[in-house]
């Protein structure tokens, strides 16, 4: 039986398609990682511009204050 599965190259299939799978997790995972990273970086972009806006407003503020 093993003989006969071997003839039509079975385990040379499922070795192939293993290595496939391999693949396709290794990608998996590095986009994963990367989309990580990207949101990280999203994250901290929208918290600097908050920061940044809170900080022009209270340049205003305190131009308003002087200029009274």
């Amino acid at each position: 039986m093993k003989a006969e599965l071997e003839g039509h190259g079975f385990d040379k299939q499922i070795e192939e398609k293993t290595r496939a799978i391999r693949r396709l997790e290794d990608e998996r995972e590095r986009i994963s990682t990367e989309l990580t990273s990207i949101s990280l970086q999203a994250d901290t972009r929208a918290k600097l511009d908050l920061k940044r806006e809170e900080s022009r407003r209270k340049d205003r503020d305190i131009n308003d204050w002087y200029a009274c």
